[in-house]
C-alpha cells in the first residue's frame, strides 16, 4: 500500500501510468488478519485495509494449491487450465507424476500481460517451474528440482539472484528435530532474503506487474495452528504474518503514487480436526478396488493388516529425520537418492498400485483430497468398466458417498460431485471423474491417494496437522483508482486475471471465466476506464527449455509435498 496520500485529481485520468505490485500470501485468512491488524500487529496490512478495499476470496473446488493459483493467473477454472492437483497420471500407467508449468493448458495472465506490451516479473508462484517465457522476468517456486538451471528467465536473472540473496526455493518444512523457535527463525530469515531478491529486481528492472508467493503463511499454519488457542495475540503463526507485514511495508514505501498494491491469498485457512477418512480404503473395503491374490500382494495384505502402512512408517521417518537432524546432517532427506530409496522401500513393502487387480477394480483414487476416477475401458490402460455401465457406477457412487456418515461426528462426511457440475473447459476428460468435498472443512480431511495411507476408513490424521484449508481467502487491494475503507462481498480467484488487466489498461481475452470486480475502484476511475475484450494471445502449449525431470528429482519434489500434507 502506497503510505502517502493518493492524488485524487489524476486517479481516472486515462492517460495515466498505472503500476501494480501483488503480494501472494498463501493460506492467507481475514479471520487472522483482520484482529491482528486492529491490534496494531500488521501494521502495513491494518493500513491497507482500512485505506483500501478487502474481502473474502473464494477458492477453487478443492481448495487446494495448484489449481487456485492457477485459476488466479489465468482467469479460467480448472476445465480450461487443466490444472487439478499437485500429481497428474503419467501415460498409459496408474502411476503418478508432480505437475509443472508446462501442464498448464492456456496463458498465464503474465503472457497476456506480455503480449500487450507491458513488462512483468513474476516471483516463487507453485506450478511456475520451469519459468516460462516473458517481457520481463521470471523465478519459479516451489516446484523446482535441484541443480536446475531453468527455474528462471531470462536464465541470468537466476545466476544474479544467487548472488543478491541465497535462500531456498523449496518450503522450509518444519521436522521434530527442529525446536518450534528455532524453525520460526529460519522461516523468518527465507522471508527476509525473498524480500531482499524482490527488491532488488523491482529496482533494477521495468515492470508494470510484479508478483511474488511467499509458502510461509500456509506451512507454519499447517502445522501450528494449535498454539492460537493458547494465546491468539502471541505465537509462531502471527510472527510469522509480522515478517509478511515488515516485507510489504519495505515495498510499500519504495512506490510512487502510480503504483497499487494487491494482496491475494489462494484460500483461508483454519483448525484440522485430527480426523481423515481414507477413501482408497473405503473404495477397497466396498469392493469397488480389488487387489491381486499373488504371493507377493498377499504378503502385504497381510502386513497392511498388521499395520505396515503409511500411517505408522510416516511417524518412523520423522523420527529419523530428527535424529539426522540433531547429529547436523538435516539436509539428507532432500539428496535425490535418499528420497528415491525411501519411494523404494514403500513399493517393496507397503500397498501400491502395482499390487491392484486393474482388470477388476472399478473405481481408484490418485492425487489430494476426494478425487475419484472411474477404470473406463479404452480410457484407463487396463480399464474393466464399459461406457455404458458408467452413468449407473456413478450415481451407485454417488449416492453411497453422500450417505456416509463420520462415527466421530454422527454428520455427514461430505457431498459427491460429477466433474461436469465443478468443471468445464477444453481439460475436463483431464479432471477425476467425481469430486468428493467435506461437508464440514474443520471436521472429517478427506484423503484420496494411490498408495494405501491407512488400514482404516477413519483413523487420525497421520501428518498430525494442525491446519488445514478453507474455501475463503483474503483479497485487498489500495492505491491510485481503488476505493478507500471499503469491503467486498463477491470475489473468486478466477475474477483476479480480468480484474488486473482491466486496471493496467489492457484488453481482457473473452476465453476467461472471471469478472471485472469493478466494486473494487472508484466511480471516477470507471467513469474513465472501459473494460476492453479482444481473443487474447494464440497460444501453443509451453514446450520447456529443460527435460522432464528423472525419477529421482519427480521423487524429491514429491517428498517435499508429501511433508506439506500432499500425498499423491
Amino acid at each position: 500500500m502506497n503510505p502517502r496520500p493518493p492524488a485524487r485529481d489524476t486517479a481516472g485520468s486515462p492517460s495515466m501510468r498505472r503500476r501494480l505490485v501483488i503480494m501472494g500470501i498463501d493460506g492467507g485468512t481475514l479471520d487472522l488478519i483482520r484482529p491482528w491488524a486492529a491490534a496494531g500487529k500488521l501494521p502495513t496490512l491494518g493500513r491497507l485495509l482500512q485505506q483500501g478495499v478487502s474481502g473474502k476470496l473464494l477458492s477453487t473446488t478443492p481448495p487446494l494449491t495448484p489449481p487456485a493459483w492457477t485459476s488466479f493467473q489465468t482467469g479460467v477454472n480448472p476445465g480450461k487450465h487443466g490444472i487439478f492437483d499437485w500429481y497428474i497420471r503419467s501415460e498409459g500407467s496408474y502411476r503418478t507424476r508432480v505437475i509443472d508449468s508446462r501442464a498448464i493448458r492456456c496463458p498465464t495472465l503474465w503472457e497476456v500481460i506480455s503480449a500487450q506490451g507491458k513488462r512483468v516479473g513474476v516471483m516463487h508462484l507453485p506450478v511456475s517451474y520451469p519459468a516460462r517465457p516473458v517481457n520481463g522476468f521470471w523465478i519459479s517456486g516451489m516446484l523446482t528440482p535441484p541443480n536446475r538451471e531453468d527455474f528462471a528467465f531470462p536464465q541470468e536473472v537466476g545466476e544474479e539472484l544467487r548472488n543478491v540473496a541465497v535462500y531456498p526455493l523449496a518450503p522450509l518444512i518444519w521436522t521434530p528435530g527442529c525446536s518450534v523457535s528455532q524453525w520460526i527463525v529460519e522461516l523468518k530469515n527465507v522471508i527476509q532474503a525473498r524480500k531482499r531478491a524482490l527488491l532488488h529486481f523491482m529496482e533494477k528492472y521495468a515492470w508494470d506487474a510484479l508478483m511474488v508467493h511467499f509458502i510461509e503463511s500456509d506451512i507454519v499454519q499447517h502445522s501450528l495452528w494449535h498454539t492460537l488457542a493458547a494465546d491468539f495475540y502471541r505465537n509462531p503463526i502471527v510472527d510469522v504474518y509480522q515478517e509478511l507485514d515488515n516485507a510489504l511495508g519495505e515495498v510499500a514505501v519504495r512506490l510512487d503514487q502510480d503504483t497499487a498494491i494487491m494482496v491475494v491469498s489462494d484460500h483461508g485457512a483454519g483448525p484440522s480436526s485430527g480426523s481423515c477418512f481414507h477413501i482408497s480404503q473405503w473404495l477397497r473395503r466396498e469392493g469397488y478396488l480389488v487387489l491381486k491374490s499373488d504371493f507377493a500382494t498377499s504378503v502385504k495384505k497381510a502386513a497392511y493388516r498388521m499395520g505396515l502402512t503409511p500411517e505408522h512408517l510416516y511417524p518412523l521417518g520423522a523420527g529419523l529425520y530428527a535424529v539426522a537432524t540433531r547429529l547436523g546432517i538435516r539436509k539428507i532427506p532432500w539428496d535425490p537418492v535418499i528420497a528415491d530409496s525411501r519411494q523404494t522401500f514403500f513399493d517393496t513393502f507397503v500397498l501400491s498400485p502395482e499390487n491392484v487387480d486393474w482388470t477388476r477394480t472399478r473405481a481408484y483414487c490418485y492425487g489430494d483430497w476426494g478425487k475419484v476416477n472411474l477404470n473406463l475401458r479404452g480410457r484407463e490402460p487396463r480399464g474393466c468398466v464399459e461406457l455404458s455401465e458408467k452413468e449407473a457406477l456413478q450415481e451407485e457412487l454417488i449416492e453411497r458417498l453422500n450417505r456416509l456418515v463420520s462415527p466421530r461426528t454422527g454428520k455427514r462426511v461430505g457431498r459427491a460431485f460429477r466433474r461436469e457440475e465443478i468443471y468445464w473447459g477444453g481439460q475436463l476428460d483431464q479432471a477425476p471423474d467425481l469430486l468428493f468435498v467435506p461437508e464440514d472443512m474443520g471436521a472429517d480431511t478427506i484423503v484420496g491417494s494411490e498408495r494405501f495411507v491407512s488400514n482404516k476408513v477413519f483413523g487420525p490424521d497421520m501428518l498430525r496437522l494442525s491446519g488445514r484449508h478453507r474455501f475463503e481467502g483474503v483479497l485487498a487491494a489500495g492505491g491510485k483508482g481503488f476505493k478507500e475503507g471499503a469491503e467486498i462481498t463477491r470475489a473468486s480467484l478466477v475474477d483476479l486475471a480480468p480484474t488486473i488487466l482491466f486496471y493496467l489498461g489492457l484488453s481482457i481475452p473473452t476465453y476467461m471465466d472471471g469478472a471485472v470486480l469493478k466494486e473494487l475502484f472508484t466511480e471516477e476511475f470507471l467513469r474513465h476506464n472501459a473494460a476492453k475484450f479482444g481473443e487474447g494471445p494464440s497460444y501453443a502449449p509451453y514446450s520447456a527449455r529443460g527435460t522432464d525431470l528423472t525419477e529421482a528429482e519427480d521423487a524429491v519434489v514429491r517428498k517435499r509435498l508429501e511433508e506439506l500434507g500432499y500425498l499423491g
